[in-house]
């Protein structure tokens, strides 16, 4: 019996991991071991060779002016933003991951940490650079994207002072000269050296104005060294079935139309048509089920649509646009209508490029703005705080439609959104209230385990929400800790995670949607419900509401555990436990349970907003005995 027992789990193992490689895909799981097959024998350093990175010049056209119709689009508010940053940059403050300052001088290390002070350069091949020992890359790439580029040369602008003109020619210099082609960190990964290339052509709109760039020779060189390292390994960006095929193939698209190169830009737009394809949803899912990486392709496919009208070329394919207008109208649902913030779905690195203002990362109206204008030609928002790209791009607004209140700041009336390829619900009884159902579904890689978990929204403030990412190379307790379902609003059983993790970004035994309980799963009408199971554990949540989003109810059912932990992360509020009721200003949560509880109370959670910073949170546990088959939570808001 020991035997044929062992057996069992042997096969359950082998078929777990064979159903994984499956959803991988093989071909993907083979370019990823002839990469870095490619690496060990020393291919790329052989024929790729560290050498000087050309300084590309940095030019101005000073005869250029904006449309006068576009005028109105920049606000006083605008330029004293970009000015403030530009002279935080000349005094040597950077920003990483849009939230933290650090003064590091001026100009600034390049392989300096800004948390440790410690520094990482390497002078060794890219390919021989190992990511995650001894601290986050992710630090020191930051600066190397050139998100500072277009803040100068905004600046410079808008102010005529040379001074900003003369720091981003230092920074430019100096960044060339430490940073070798194909040598050390900031040549690793082509996603980062393709935000790099675009942030560059950004800089380029903004001073010589909306036309092509002067290509001058040691430009040419630039871009041709980029656009090489790019090329090397886009089949290993495209096994990661993610955001990087997608920038990489943009910066290859608009790289080679620049350089005239039809080879390069026909690869970049065959990247392009293949992710679009297989990794947005007919739903308008992506891939990598996160609200940041969801705008920040968002944000590239703009670049792209930029650069085409720039260069004057053909129109993208009708599936092409097709996909662009799924993603758009996905985000659009997604996004609180009063704050412009999004539930902190999936992981969230920080990544915030190619944006010609100074809003909030956390904001993601600008993102929409800029989409639906390129793409839907209508405005979305009413306030001019959301259009000072139209005026730094030079948007021929005559082409879009009459901008009046039918076209601006859409309600969807649609009282349940239902997105079944990515898995999700959106309930929202009014433009104030809405809520979120995160459903068992993982078509692609899932990032974090967050099944059932419910995001509740009142009045742009996040009353129940999700954990975020905090740091891709942290302890492990902190790794585990936010991927896992204690940063969720769900409930963990047995202590145990629902799907288990065998790497940093690789879970194995995803989650399926249980279906068998048939007319119980109804996303379609109230309540809204969906299910799963995992090691004969089976958890059903169902979702309603009352009085138009002021009171929600969530009814849990339960089997086959020995113990289980209902979270409910909270605001940082003043909360009063009276009971089996919580107390708040803003809302008061009642738990009910025809069984008793075994324990209800207030601990401390973390929660991060923004990549590499994490808050204490509020959070409430209630620990519930193996005989509480039902549970329900209802919350009454008080704003």
């Amino acid at each position: 019996m020991a035997t044929r027992s062992k057996l069992n789990i042997l096969l359950k193992k082998i078929t777990a991991y064979f159903l994984l490689f499956y959803r991988l895909g093989f071909i993907n799981i083979l370019n990823v071991f002839f990469y870095r097959f490619l690496k060990i024998i020393g291919y790329y350093e052989l024929f790729f060779p560290i050498q000087k990175i050309q300084f590309p010049e940095v030019l101005v056209d000073e005869k250029y002016k904006y449309f006068h119709q576009n005028k109105k689009f920049l606000t006083e508010n605008n330029k004293i933003s970009c000015l403030n940053k530009a002279d935080q940059i000349l005094d040597g403050t950077f920003s990483w991951f849009s939230n933290n300052k650090y003064n590091v001088g001026f100009p600034p290390d390049w392989f300096e940490d800004p948390v440790t002070r410690k520094n990482f350069n390497n002078f060794n091949h890219w390919s021989k650079i190992k990511f995650f020992q001894d601290f986050d890359i992710k630090r020191l790439w930051e600066l190397s994207r050139w998100c500072w580029a277009p803040i100068l040369a905004r600046a410079y602008k808008l102010s005529r002072d040379e001074k900003y003109k003369i720091c981003l020619e230092n920074l430019i210099n100096d960044w060339c000269e430490k940073n070798k082609l194909n040598q050390g960190q900031n040549w690793v990964c082509a996603q980062e050296v393709s935000i790099r290339l675009i942030n560059f052509f950004q800089m380029c709109i903004i001073l010589e104005g909306n036309k092509k760039p002067l290509i001058t020779r040691n430009r040419k060189k630039f871009i041709t060294q980029h656009l090489n390292r790019i090329m090397v390994t886009t089949n290993y960006a495209k096994s990661q079935k993610n955001n990087h095929s997608i920038s990489e193939g943009s910066a290859l698209f608009i790289g080679g139309n620049m350089l005239n190169n039809d080879h390069i830009a026909k690869k970049g737009i065959r990247l392009i048509e293949f992710n679009l394809k297989s990794l947005v949803c007919e739903d308008g899912s992506f891939s990598q089920y996160s609200t940041n990486y969801h705008r920040f392709v968002i944000d590239t496919i703009c670049q792209l649509e930029i650069w085409r009208k720039i260069l004057d070329l053909p129109k993208f394919s009708a599936d092409l646009n097709r996909k662009i207008i799924l993603l758009i109208n996905w985000l659009d649902n997604f996004v609180d209508p009063i704050s412009g913030k999004a539930p902190n779905l999936g992981g969230n690195d920080g990544v915030y490029c190619y944006q010609l203002h100074s809003n909030s990362y956390r904001n993601f109206k600008p993102s929409l703005q800029l989409g639906n204008l390129l793409f839907k030609k209508k405005f979305k928002y009413l306030s001019d705080e959301w259009n000072e790209q139209i005026f730094w791009l030079d948007l021929n607004i005559n082409e879009l439609q009459e901008f009046n209140e039918k076209n601006n700041e859409e309600y969807n009336e649609r009282i349940i959104a239902n997105y079944p390829d990515g898995g999700f619900t959106i309930i929202r009884p009014s433009k104030n209230n809405w809520g979120l159902l995160r459903r068992p579904i993982y078509k692609f890689r899932p990032s974090q385990a967050d099944p059932l978990h419910f995001d509740l929204w009142s009045n742009g403030i996040n009353l129940l929400r999700d954990g975020g990412s905090y740091s891709y190379n942290t302890n492990p307790f902190y790794i585990n800790y936010f991927s896992g379902i204690k940063s969720h609003n769900s409930i963990q059983f047995n202590d145990l995670e629902p799907m288990k993790k065998i790497t940093r970004f690789l879970w194995i035994g995803w989650l399926e949607e249980y279906a068998r309980i048939g007319k119980n799963i109804n996303h379609n009408k109230f309540p809204v419900s969906s299910s799963y199971k995992f090691n004969k554990i089976f958890h059903q949540r169902a979702i309603s509401f009352e009085d138009n989003g002021q009171i929600w109810k969530v009814h849990d059912r339960l089997r086959n555990f020995e113990k289980a932990i209902l979270r409910w992360r909270l605001p940082p509020v003043d909360l009063q436990v009276k009971g089996n009721k919580i107390e708040s200003s803003m809302f008061t949560i009642s738990i009910k349970s025809k069984a008793p509880l075994k324990d209800l109370k207030i601990v401390n959670g973390w929660e991060s907003v923004f990549y590499d910073e994490k808050k204490k949170i509020p959070v409430l546990e209630v620990i519930l005995n193996k005989n509480n088959f039902e549970i329900q939570t209802e919350i009454k808001i008080k704003l």
